[in-house]
């Protein structure tokens, strides 16, 4: 089989291999697992009562759901919080950051230990001790064409023959098999003939090795295999053995299903992490075998002598077990070897599996950062922004780098653009399998609670996909500078910003929706009129789909990633006008064949036109509005009908959005994804401005007046403090939508063919022109969403300290048997309950010591008794003491015990506080009247604690 070039073949050094994001990806993927399993045992060791707090605060373990859990914490996440506290060794943060520290320093030693394991387990030679080692060495430093030829070891094993390099790139060292260098003379007897090497092939592997060396990727070579051994010493081994400990500690308990499950859950997660480290290790060590094979041909090798596959198995068992065995191979097959010298295009195929490996790592990543910045001491929403921003760094690293190698390559060879859409299903694929791992909070079933959520990540990592492959068929076609780096660079942190605000709402508020929701919508919605000071039964449409969305709304507003996301979808694309169509062919593209220019950008002014099209949309489903909203109410200026004002508002925008993009989905053949979007996110502000204009014309028509009967006397104010507050979510809806309308028109329009003809030169005043518009643009939109951001929350906000908020937390009855309540009850007197009804027994017996003892002294002249008030102030102290902490315990997991012991705190904290008073007033009808209240408070809590003991007792009982 000989490996012929294809007549169009574009170099594969035109864009980055990926390979070094790869191995960036393997070592961050190694570096968190390291924090996050170290994390885990940690917070094991130093708080191991989670559960048991979890029991206390009358939580289900026998039905852990979203729902339960809130239904159990939230009321009382002080109290939960504060108890996992008191059962903690209050171990240092930094001690998790210790076991990383620990697994680099393993695998920096393993690396430079290495090298001698393998000159000490071979027995190598330097060549000098070979008998023809000044020849050898002449040939080698002919063939090698290196400024310094590196060390040659010969290793003595006659069952060898595969030339080796390892080391580091500052110092490599050649191993050369004893065998081979004896066979590669040309010189030989014929009793040698048989057993002789062809000098061809000689050249061919030793071309490979040094070639290795020219591409300088000996280091990232042997860092990859100390990395995974340090990995598995010093980490995963640790994590097994300690999740394996906990085996003994499952019992017979109403727990022991959910530990089960925990232990399943974390034995699951770390066969899975580690195997994702093994084939991203694999990946780096394969895709350096191609390099070296292409790097050796264009020094002359002849590949092809290399071997040969074998015969192919035979039956499908067969078959499996060699495929299964191809996947853990760090080298790949000789037929795959020729495959890619024949026709490189197989480099810049995108293959399923890298993909799917990355959506996992991704999302376990985040995991084990999150739990590695859980104790550091910063902002909640600073940490969940950097989580998603290293999330989607690594996935548009890996994903996008390679979407932009496929189109690279479509783009070169006048093959089909890709459309990323196979490597986003790929993609939400592995992060559907990440999440299936993922240890959620009280949620420790396999699946959550509604599975179909999960394709949202899907439908997010597809569109993200899409994006930036279109992006960069986009910017391919126009750019023409010397490398292509600047734009793939550009079009890469789009993507990565992007996908780190969906991300970051995904953590937040999606995965809760998979999980069967934490939040009440309806509630929440209430929540904000009532913080308008607007009836809660006020009824309308818009009203009604507004309450549907307030949360994801809310949440999109408060991401500090949500504006970077719209700025950068708008902003990449429009960039590309700046580019000079009538330019000379693309310098970047290393071939000598005419190059396809893709498509040529449409008009700007024709972009603009959809922008104002769509804005005008906007302004007249807005006056429709008006009009239908002055027929129910008339004109009056009140919280309800602004509020009702903003949601049409925010309904004509996106509305207008979309037509933008159905205008430029129809005017568009390709790149109509990107230019889409730009088209939908523009109308916006226009949009806007049309909304603000119909709201300052508000009273000049009577049939449009909404607020006010007097023309020009409504306060813009009003409408746009709240609308520029609701802009961010606004335009996520609008570029949902946009994205909509473009795969309903793709599927319905056949992408028009390549084009072949260049684009028309443009004249200098018009190109000028069109550089200071997009330039205007570009610094009007960053200047808006930097003004926006820095301004938002500080004009417009629905809180109210007296509008109670528990009901926006979606709670659900789950019935406990008789065992679970009788746990619970165990819980909360093991947990605080016992220390509690403990204190109130030694300050009763106290304060009845002090009243005996004064019963027994001499009363006074008139008759009273004389007690210690010194001794009987510190105790009423206490018992007052004592109601406070009561009530910030957890409420007894029993309703009726509950409520005998809530009047007995009431009782106590009042009899407390009176005591206290009568003391430091000398008031003795005071004393008499806090002895009495003390007496009854003493009864009460008896009373309660009767009642708990009759609970206990039907639970074990039962």
């Amino acid at each position: 089989m000989t490996a012929t070039p294809s007549r169009s073949r574009l170099d594969e050094r035109t864009l980055v291999a990926g390979t070094t994001v790869r191995f960036v990806q393997l070592i961050v993927l190694i570096l968190a697992a390291s924090v996050g399993m170290a994390s885990t045992m940690v917070q094991d060791a130093d708080s191991p009562d989670s559960l048991g707090c979890f029991l206390a605060a009358g939580g289900n373990p026998e039905n852990f759901s979203s729902a339960s859990a809130s239904q159990a914490l939230l009321p009382q996440f002080e109290s939960y919080t504060a108890c996992e506290e008191g059962g903690s060794l209050q171990l240092p943060w930094w001690l998790g950051a210790v076991w990383p520290a620990v697994t680099v320093i393993a695998a920096l030693a393993l690396f430079f230990l290495i090298p001698k394991w393998i000159t000490w387990r071979r027995h190598l030679r330097p060549l000098a001790e070979f008998e023809d080692a000044d020849a050898v060495r002449k040939e080698l430093d002919e063939l090698a064409g290196l400024e310094k030829l590196p060390e040659i070891m010969v290793d003595p094993d006659p069952l060898r023959k595969n030339p080796l390099v390892f080391g580091r790139n500052g110092r490599p060292v050649v191993l050369v098999p004893e065998l081979l260098l004896r066979r590669r003379r040309t010189d030989r007897t014929p009793s040698e003939m048989h057993r002789a090497v062809d000098p061809q092939a000689f050249k061919a592997v030793m071309l490979h090795e040094f070639a290795h060396i020219r591409n300088r990727d000996t280091t990232i070579t042997y860092i990859t295999v100390a990395l995974w051994w340090a990995f598995a010493a010093t980490v995963l081994v640790p994590f097994a053995a300690w999740r394996l400990y906990g085996l003994r500690f499952i019992g017979d308990s109403v727990s022991a299903q959910t530990d089960a499950m925990l232990l399943a859950r974390d034995m699951s997660f770390a066969i899975v992490l580690s195997c994702v480290i093994y084939l991203v290790r694999v990946e780096v060590l394969r895709n350096r075998e191609h390099y070296a094979d292409l790097a050796a041909r264009r020094s002359g090798a002849d590949l092809t002598l290399l071997g040969r596959d074998g015969a192919r198995p035979q039956g499908d068992r067969r078959r499996v077990r060699a495929a299964l065995r191809r996947l853990w191979d760090t080298h790949p097959r000789p037929r795959e070897r020729w495959e890619v010298l024949g026709d490189n295009r197989k480099l810049f195929a995108i293959r399923p599996l890298p993909i799917l490996l990355t959506g996992i790592a991704a999302i376990l990543i985040g995991d084990q950062v999150q739990a590695a910045l859980a104790p550091v001491p910063w902002p909640q929403n600073l940490k969940e922004a950097l989580v998603a921003l290293v999330q989607a760094g690594l996935i548009t690293g890996v994903v996008g780098i390679a979407l932009w190698r496929q189109v690279v390559y479509a783009a070169a060879t006048k093959s089909v653009q890709p459309s990323g859409i196979s490597a986003g299903l790929w993609l939400g694929g592995g992060m559907v399998i990440a999440e299936l791992l993922r240890e959620r909070i009280y949620d420790f079933h396999w699946l959550p609670s509604h599975p179909e959520a999960l394709g949202l990540l899907v439908a997010a990592a597809v569109v993200g996909c899409w994006w930036i492959a279109r992006c960069a068929a986009m910017w391919i076609s126009v750019w023409r500078a010397g490398s292509i780096t600047a734009p793939a660079l550009l079009v890469l942190i789009g993507g990565a910003l992007a996908l780190a605000a969906w991300i970051e709402w995904w953590q937040s508020i999606g995965a809760g929706y998979a999980n069967g929701g934490l939040f009440n919508s309806q509630r929440a919605f209430e929540y904000v009129l009532q913080g308008l000071g607007i009836e809660a039964g006020r009824s309308s449409a818009v009203l009604s789909v507004y309450a549907a969305l307030i949360i994801p709304f809310i949440s999109l507003q408060l991401s500090p990633l949500t504006w970077a996301a719209v700025v950068a979808l708008l902003v990449i694309p429009l960039l590309a006008w700046l580019s000079k169509p009538n330019s000379p062919d693309p310098l970047w593209i290393e071939r000598k064949s005419d190059v396809v220019v893709n498509a040529p950008l449409p008009r700007l002014r024709s972009m603009l036109s959809a922008a104002m099209i769509g804005g005008a949309a906007c302004t007249a489903v807005i006056i429709a509005a008006s009009v239908s909203m002055h027929r129910q109410s008339g004109s009056q200026e009140t919280n309800a009908t602004i509020l009702i004002y903003i949601a049409w508002s925010a309904a004509a925008l996106i509305a207008g959005a979309a037509v933008s993009a159905v205008l430029v989905t129809a005017r568009t053949g390709r790149h109509r994804f990107p230019l889409a979007l730009v088209a939908a996110l523009l109308a916006l502000p226009v949009g806007v401005a049309g909304i603000l204009g119909s709201a300052a014309a508000d009273g000049c028509v009577t049939s449009t007046s909404v607020f006010v009967s007097d023309c020009g006397s409504m306060p813009l104010n009003a409408i746009w403090v709240p609308l520029s507050w609701l802009f961010p979510s606004v335009a996520v809806a609008a570029a949902a939508a946009a994205t909509v309308v473009v795969a309903v028109g793709s599927v319905m329009t056949r992408a028009e063919p390549v084009p072949t003809a260049r684009p028309s030169a443009t004249r200098g005043r018009w190109l000028l022109a069109r550089r200071l518009s997009v330039s205007t643009l570009c610094i009007v939109v960053v200047g808006i969403a930097v003004t926006a951001e820095t301004l938002s929350g500080s004009e417009y906000s629905t809180s109210d300290p007296e509008v109670p908020t528990s009901g926006i937390f979606r709670t659900e009855e789950i019935p406990a048997t008789p065992r679970v309540k009788a746990l619970q009850l165990l819980a909360w007197d093991q947990y605080g309950g016992s220390d509690l009804l403990d204190r109130f027994l030694t300050s009763f017996e106290g304060i009845g010591e002090v009243v005996t003892a004064g019963l027994d002294a001499e009363p006074l002249e008139n008759g009273r008794v004389v007690v210690d008030e010194d001794r009987l102030r510190p105790l009423c102290e206490e018992i007052a003491q004592l109601g406070a902490d009561a009530r910030d315990y957890f409420d007894i997991p029993d309703e009726s015990v509950q409520e005998a012991w809530a009047p007995a705190l009431d009782r106590v904290e009042t009899a407390g506080s009176i005591c206290v008073t009568a003391i430091d007033t000398g008031n003795s009808a005071l004393g008499d009247r806090a002895l009495a209240e003390l007496a009854e408070a003493a009864e009460l809590i008896s009373a309660a604690l009767v009642e708990f003991e009759e609970r206990l007792q039907e639970g074990t009982s039962g």
